[in-house]
């Protein structure tokens, strides 16, 4: 069963003198549990690596707006021992107007990736997070991440199943905000999701699916006799 257990957002508006930077989460990951984070950069940098002790991460996806900012979405399966609560983030570019949502998940397996899709619009209401091929397992967690470089805005309502675990400003004021969506599913699909938001710019969306460390068995009914 894929229980979401823990999720922490941060923001800053500061520009660092450093390609990286360091946050302190509020909860340390359980081993073998999966941490997913959503990453919203104005800089127009690149996540290039996270540190994490106990934490193998990797990007699943990301998305370059029309505005050069970007949204990213990377995963980290817990390993070894319960997770370090440090998590140091290092961007090809100094960062700033940085925000991140991170949750953590049990009941995924230990190689949890299966889909991917991004998407981006140029001048638009609607962020969307593109869709993805079919998945290849019935019983999956989706989540997906939106990013809008628009000023004062909101993002609310996302469409088809999905739930908004978190929304804030990228900036740490209340303008470019960023969300974390999720849907758990018990069936295969193509994973999508869009939502609105309230002021017209260039946004963008990823989306990743995991996949469970439980299958639902597929009951096949045979004939019997000729």
């Amino acid at each position: 069963m894929i229980t979401r257990v823990n999720s922490q957002s941060f923001s800053n508006q500061a520009t660092f003198t450093s390609n990286t930077i360091s946050t302190t989460l509020g909860f340390s990951a359980s081993n073998n549990n999966l941490l997913v984070a959503v990453f919203a950069m104005l800089s127009g940098g690149a996540i290039q690596s996270i540190a994490q002790t106990n934490v193998t991460w990797a990007k699943a996806t990301s998305q370059v707006l029309a505005t050069s900012a970007g949204v990213e979405l990377w995963y980290g399966v817990v390993s070894g021992g319960t997770a370090g609560t440090t998590l140091s983030v290092t961007s090809n570019l100094t960062l700033w107007n940085f925000g991140l949502i991170i949750a953590e998940y049990s009941g995924l397996s230990s190689n949890p990736l299966d889909k991917i899709a991004s998407n981006s619009a140029a001048a638009t209401t609607t962020v969307d997070s593109g869709t993805t091929a079919t998945t290849s397992q019935n019983n999956e967690l989706w989540v997906a991440g939106f990013y809008a470089n628009v000023g004062t805005a909101t993002i609310g309502s996302p469409s088809n199943g999905f739930t908004q675990v978190s929304q804030i400003s990228a900036d740490d004021t209340i303008t470019n905000p960023m969300a974390f969506e999720e849907n758990i599913v018990s069936s295969t699909g193509t994973a999508n999701t869009s939502a609105s938001v309230t002021a017209s710019g260039a946004v963008g969306g990823v989306i990743a699916t995991f996949t469970s460390s439980n299958i639902t068995p597929t009951l096949t009914l045979m004939g019997v006799g000729s």
